[in-house]
Parts: structure tokens; sequence; C-alpha cells
């Protein structure tokens, strides 16, 4: 580090460096006081220093940035085809090859049209005698066997080549879709594809010639090191249970800076770094879904007043010395309204109740009418009022076969398309409060009634 001054002065100077080999992860704690209608949100970073080199007294700073993604625009490769032979099939063409030259030479033969191309020599004037005559019919023979043996030992050579050129090219062609799936991947975070693809890429150099291998050397010592990074990124983000690694949100990097300095150690172990505490003004309400259980639980709402981001992350939520569970914090933007959910108040009862009978309709085309009654009882045991939200359901259908009514009783719900019903009660200290209603589901008597779950949850 260089630093130019104009005169000779004294001055403290920081300086921030990313670190790689480290990690952290967003973690809260929620202290309830004033019957859940205040609270001391403190959040922490859980950090796992895995340099080998301890970290004597430092402030750190978190981010959320993934130092390793690419800010360019993505580039769309161009799409080129084309065909080639097989190596089965070229071993196929060059058999038939020479199948084909051997029986056109045995055809010949047979004929007496096979002759080897002699240069034209004068008559001799004395007569040849028979042993002569076999002697020069004998060497022809043997001579006419040298042009075949070698024209397909050249045929055999020349598939050999150029099988040999088709695997390589091959090899590299799956070694530049290797290596580009390999960049592609690490640049969009997927370390597991990426490091796939690098040694696959790996595989591939390792079938070149050492000419070859030689002359990619640069790009075979780069997909080394990419894959070496894609390994030490992904043993970094192996979470524990319940962790959630931090996130850029809406594309926005943001910055948490330890409260005080922090000595920590290279052992791979978490420690937890206070980041911040902040008093908040919560909004408790209660939110009961009968048909799932009897219990009503409690939320409470605030505002992320902060001008940073919350990460999502775990959270642990204490009532006095009390602690009353664990839960996750969902990534809320500044000012974004927050809902923490804070498990099930005992002192709110809640009892459902549904009846059903079913009767015949129509004397031409028969139907099968089933109406339902239901009756859900709340009580509230608290020396308070309380806000409860209550959530119940009616069937909904896409078929033009069956007919759905429901009929409200003096209390008015909120009605989806899907069916959900949502109440909202005001329930004083000791009260108690009965909803009632009913609906009807009428349907062919010859077919069958088919109940389905929805892909949906509420």
């Amino acid at each position: 580090m260089e630093v130019e001054t104009s005169e000779d002065t004294e001055t403290s100077i920081e300086y921030k460096y990313l670190i790689s080999g480290a990690s952290w992860y967003p973690k809260y704690s929620l202290q309830l006081t004033d019957e859940s209608r205040n609270g001391q949100l403190s959040w922490f970073a859980l950090v796992r220093n895995d340099t080998g080199e301890d970290w004597e007294k430092v402030k750190l700073f978190f981010t959320a940035s993934n130092p390793d993604l690419d800010i360019d625009l993505p580039i769309v490769r161009e799409w080129r085809i084309r065909t080639q032979v097989s190596v089965e099939d070229e071993k196929q063409q060059e058999a038939q090859d020479y199948s084909n030259e051997d029986i056109n030479i045995a055809a010949a033969k047979e004929r007496g049209e096979y002759k080897k191309e002699e240069a034209p020599r004068k008559k001799s004037k004395r007569a040849a005698s028979k042993a002569d005559g076999y002697a020069q019919n004998n060497t022809s023979a043997k001579n006419s066997q040298a042009p075949i043996k070698q024209s397909r030992q050249i045929l055999q050579d020349n598939y050999s080549n150029r099988q040999n050129s088709i695997k390589t090219e091959d090899n590299l062609n799956q070694l530049k879709n290797d290596l580009a799936n390999q960049q592609d991947n690490f640049n969009d975070g997927r370390y597991d594809q990426a490091n796939y693809y690098g040694q696959e890429a790996l595989k591939k150099f390792s079938k070149l010639s050492d000419f070859s291998r030689k002359e990619l050397s640069s790009i075979e010592t780069y997909t080394e090191e990419l894959l070496r990074k894609g390994s030490l990124i992904l043993s970094s983000q192996k979470v524990p249970g319940g962790l959630i690694p931090p996130t850029l949100l809406e594309g926005f990097d943001y910055q948490y800076t330890s409260g005080i300095s922090e000595t920590i150690l290279s052992d791979r172990s978490f420690n937890k770094v206070f980041l911040k505490k902040k008093s908040l003004i919560l909004s408790p309400g209660y939110f009961t879904s009968p048909l799932s259980g009897p219990g009503a639980y409690l939320t409470v709402e605030t505002s992320n007043s902060e001008g940073e981001p919350l990460l999502a992350g775990p959270m642990e939520v204490f009532s006095g010395n009390t602690l009353l569970g664990n839960t996750v914090l969902s990534t809320s933007k500044p000012g974004e309204r927050i809902r923490m959910e804070l498990g099930q108040d005992r002192d709110i009862l809640v009892n459902r109740r549904e009846t059903s009978f079913e009767q015949k309709e129509g004397m031409i085309s028969s139907r099968t009418k089933i109406k339902y009654k239901v009756s859900i009882e709340v009580r509230n045991r608290k020396k308070r009022n309380v806000t409860l939200t209550l959530i119940d359901r009616v069937p909904y259908t896409v078929d033009d076969s069956v007919e759905i009514k429901f009929e409200f009783g003096k209390d008015i719900p909120i009605k989806n398309e899907e069916g959900i019903l949502t109440y909202n009660i005001e329930l004083p200290s000791g009260g108690k409060k009965v909803i009632e209603f009913e609906y009807s589901v009428s349907h062919p008597s010859e077919n069958r009634l088919i109940r389905t779950p929805g892909s949906g949850g509420y």
C-alpha cells in the first residue's frame, strides 16, 4: 500500500479488503416486552474463518455480494451445426471398400481378365520350354499379389489416420463445450455444475497429444484454478441447519459493520459477532385456522426503519428470560412491513364442528346434494382484548356438473376464488365468539364426487 502526503504528518489509516476462505450468516434475537407491544431486535453475524490465519482485534465488514459473479451482460453464443460420419460408419465403409476390391479382383481372375500391366517385350527367337513357361506364369502370379497387399495397407493406414482425426476433432469440440459450460455456471453461481464441467474438461485435456496439450497449457491451468475456486466456495457454503446464506436484495449490495473489534480464530468454528440493536414498536395479532389445528398463533408486525435491508435468517424469540421458540425472519427492504410469527398462545381457544347430511333431488335427472353446517367457537382467556384473524374454507370446483352454494351467517367473511374464508374478529378479555355458515355441494347422482386438495395454501 502506498500513501502520498504533501507534508510529514501522523495519522491513522483504515483500509478494507476482501477475504476469501471466510463465510458469514445472518442471525437475529427478539426480546419481547410490554405484552408483545414492544421489543428489542438484535442482529448478529455468525462468522467462520477458514483462511489459515487468525484475526486479532479486527473490525469486520460484512457484505452479501459475491465477488465471483460477473457483472457483464451475458453473451449468446452462435450455434453452428454440421454432420460427420460416425466412427462405426467409417469402419463399415472402409471394410466394404476392401471387400468390393477383393471381389472384383477375384471375379476378374475367374474370367481370365485380370492382367498385370507390363512393358511390351520383344519375342525371343528361341522357343520357351514347358518348364520356362511354368516359371514365368508362377512369377507373374506372385507379382500380381503385391499391389493388392500394398493398396490394402494404404487404405488401412488412411482409415486409421482418419479415425484418429475424427476422434481428436470430436474431443476438441466437447472440450470447448465443457470449458464454456464451466465458465457460464461459475459466473451464475452454480459451482457444483461448474466443477462437473471442469472435471470433464480435464479428462479431455488428458486425451490430447503432447503437442496440443502444450499449446493449450494456459487454458488447462485456468480450468484447474476455476475448479479449485469452485470447490473452495462450495466448501464454505456448507450451511448448518437453519442458517441461510446472505444474498443480494434486488441486485443492490449493503455493508454491515461489527460493533467492536473482534478476534476470530481460523478453526472453522462459528463466532457470533454483534452488529446492531434496534427498538421496535410491535403490533400484536393472532391467527388461527381450526381446520389445521385447535390453537391460535401470536404474530407481531413492525416496519424496517433502518437504511439497509434485513437479510433472511433464523431468529430466537424471548419473553423475559424464557425462550418462546425459533422462527425465520424473511428478507425485508427499508421501510417494508415485517411480520414475525411467535408460536401458539394457549390462552386463546378455538373449537370447530361440522355436520353434514345428504339428500336426492329431481325426478328426471337425479342429483345428489350434500349440505354442510359449520360452527366455530373462539374464546379469549387473556386479561386484555385481542385481534384475531380466522381462516377457514369451503370447496370450489371447475366442473360444470358440480354446483356449490354458500350461505353466510351474520358474520360476512372475505372469500376468494379458491374458497378461502377470512374473518377479522375483535375479542374482549374473557369474551367468546361463535361463527356459523353453511354450504352445499350438488352433483349428478350417477357421478362419484372426488375430493382433492388444491395446490395453494394460506
